[in-house]
């Protein structure tokens, strides 16, 4: 599933990951005769898509897996997990029918040289079935007819198919665990080594959302899946985007702009790792150790509230570790694959593992290496530990409750 970074084939052996882990502790415990073991994994994985509210299949069964294990064992076990690093990658997009009125174009850049599929998927307001079609889509490919008209009809299907072939389909989904109703659109690679297969054309795809009965405080959210190639392996798929002209990626002096502004529908909030949005899992951020800010890449909340509920359970990560040495010093040292080697790594999948750590480190003194250990251990380098006044806190969806700055290693 490392291969795959749009998580589609993650969730078996991941599972199947954490249950051989929990049964090698018990087997460890026996062999040396002692009770249940604590155990705390760290899980550096991450994609995009999904439903934000905790509700899918991954996220549910770490959930489980995490009571089975409390009720049945009755010793400690810890789930970290990174935040992600979406946070400027233009995969967020968010339609709020207090400022935005429908119909509305999501504007989808999709990249050559993508040997890929790409996926988008628009997730809808919360509502209990059977009910009329509230939203209709239509694609309007780059340079193509526009595709006919999908509805809020379970399972239909509509394709986009020039001179017969299909390229491009969409399809209407309600997905019971969430009670949200959920557009897949799945587009076919824009590059290919095979001259006999047709390829579907790159530029920006516009996905057309109609109004038909939605009203505020409404609200639909739209992610691209993650489509990136990880660090070392062949390069084949490429990240697609919302390309939306009132979007403003760089500020005068030509730096980042890390926070959303009005007016437009891509978002950089609620980018966070749509596998980190479950209730048990401790979540963390990346930041720069000598700055003190947060990470540029580093995603964050708020995270979509359950059905019945006006406010998320989770507005971010519980804390942000180091994942930079500074703006200049890219990354932090970590051990090599040669003897005495090191390598610099940044994102939240190096800051996680710290955390992780520390958390076994708790545990195995006996104390409770919990979510409200960590933030409170982000707490107290926010407020005494700190040699250095530090830049403003970042919000709690950006940063939950702190920075964990612990000195260099060398």
């Amino acid at each position: 599933g490392t291969g795959d970074s749009s998580g589609a084939l993650l969730p078996d052996p991941l599972i199947d990951g954490i249950i051989y882990i929990l049964l090698r502790s018990l087997a460890i415990a026996s062999t040396l005769g002692c009770g249940p073991l604590p155990v705390v994994i760290n899980l550096s994985y991450g994609f995009i898509a999904g439903p934000h509210d905790g509700t899918q299949f991954i996220e549910r069964t770490i959930d489980q897996i995490g009571d089975l294990w409390s009720a049945a064992i009755g010793a400690p076990l810890r789930i970290v997990i990174a935040s992600g690093n979406s946070h400027l990658a233009r995969v967020h997009a968010k339609v709020d029918l207090q400022t935005v009125s429908l119909p509305q174009t999501l504007p989808w850049r999709v990249l050559p040289d993508d040997q890929t599929p790409s996926f988008l998927e628009i997730w809808l307001p919360y509502k209990t079935p059977p009910f009329p079609s509230r939203v209709n889509l239509t694609i309007l490919p780059p340079g193509g007819p526009q595709s006919p008209a999908l509805d809020e009809i379970d399972g239909k299907i509509v394709k986009w198919m020039p001179n017969g072939v299909e390229l491009c389909r969409a399809s209407y989904h309600f997905v019971p665990a969430s009670q949200r109703g959920m557009f897949l659109v799945i587009l076919k690679p824009t590059a290919t080594l095979d001259p006999t297969v047709a390829i579907a054309p790159s530029g920006t795809w516009r996905i057309e959302l109609h109004n038909v009965s939605l009203t505020s405080p409404d609200v639909i959210h739209a992610w691209i899946q993650r489509d990136d190639t990880p660090y070392g392996y062949p390069t084949r798929g490429r990240q697609s985007f919302f390309d939306d002209p009132k979007y403003k990626r760089f500020d005068e002096g030509g730096r980042e702009i890390e926070e959303d502004g009005p007016g437009c529908i891509i978002t950089r909030a609620g980018s966070m790792n749509a596998m980190a949005t479950g209730e048990r899992p401790i979540v963390i951020g990346g930041c720069l150790r000598k700055e003190g800010r947060p990470a540029k890449y580093s995603a964050g909340g708020p995270i979509t509230p359950k059905n019945g509920s006006t406010m998320p359970y989770r507005r971010g990560p519980d804390a942000m570790a180091v994942s930079d040495d500074s703006v200049a010093h890219a990354g932090v040292l970590g051990a090599g694959t040669r003897s005495g080697s090191v390598v610099a790594m940044s994102g939240t999948s190096v800051a996680a593992p710290m955390v992780t750590r520390w958390i076994a480190e708790q545990l195995a003194a006996g104390w409770l290496g919990n979510s409200g250990a960590v933030q409170g251990l982000a707490n107290a380098y926010e407020t005494a530990i700190l040699p250095l006044p530090p830049p403003p806190k970042p919000s709690p969806e950006r940063g939950g409750a702190g920075r964990i700055r612990p000195p260099p290693q060398y």
